[in-house]
């Protein structure tokens, strides 16, 4: 293989590794950075429901309606509270829902830490519960709801990566292509002027020329030894 190729080959497997790790961290980060921030608005509405219970003219129906109206902020959403004794004193489940059912695990996890997150069928949801609240009166609230946005963005920059990748790498191609070419053009001058010296021509020498780099210095050397070969 021509060194020529061989430079542009290194050069661009150099470029698509580096693409590919720049635009995977962000990748990474971003689904990180969106399932964080819906996870915040999981335990913001579980908060305001607890809170909302806490009230001493609370009603169910007051809260279905809060629910209900506030559907679109929290697709597929249910809503259970559980007491301390374990009994299911409240739930809501948007139309189409599937009723959620939480293992006893997460329940007394909550109860230990406060707040868990987990995921149940293909819903994000989190459990939260006061442990600054007496045993005898502790309430576990807990939201889970389906991140529809997450898979449309996390789709879009998806495709956005792969075409800044392919984009990307063309024109590291390109820009490559160019640079072994000057490269390689070097070489062959110096190798083409090698070949015109001969014993009719012996006093010709290499051009050394103004860059003080590697060719320069092979120039030199060749011209030193065809000094004292003369």
């Amino acid at each position: 293989m021509q060194i020529k190729y061989r430079i542009i080959f290194g050069y661009a497997v150099i470029v698509l590794l580096l693409l590919s790790v720049i635009l995977g961290v962000i990748y990474t980060l971003s689904y990180q950075d969106r399932i964080s921030q819906y996870q915040l608005r999981l335990l913001t509405k579980a908060k305001s429901t607890y809170h909302y219970l806490r009230l001493k003219d609370r009603s169910d129906y007051i809260l279905n309606s809060i629910n209900y109206n506030s559907a679109s902020l929290l697709y597929d959403k249910s809503v259970l509270v559980i007491d301390g004794s374990g009994k299911q004193i409240y739930s809501y489940d948007q139309d189409a829902t599937q009723p959620l059912h939480i293992p006893n695990e997460i329940i007394q996890q909550s109860r230990k830490e406060g707040t868990v997150y987990f995921n149940t069928d293909i819903r994000d949801a989190v459990a939260f519960t006061d442990i600054s609240t007496p045993k005898n009166h502790t309430v576990t609230v807990v939201v889970a709801a389906a991140d529809k946005g997450r898979v449309i963005w996390m789709n879009r920059l998806k495709t956005i990566s792969i075409l800044c990748l392919l984009a990307g790498f063309l024109v590291f191609i390109i820009a490559g292509y160019f640079f072994a070419k000057s490269i390689a053009g070097s070489i062959s001058a110096l190798t083409t002027k090698l070949t015109q010296i001969s014993s009719e021509a012996f006093s010709a020498r290499l051009t050394v020329g103004k860059e003080k780099d590697e060719l320069q210095e092979l120039a030199t050397t060749i011209n030193n030894l065809l000094d004292r070969l003369q």
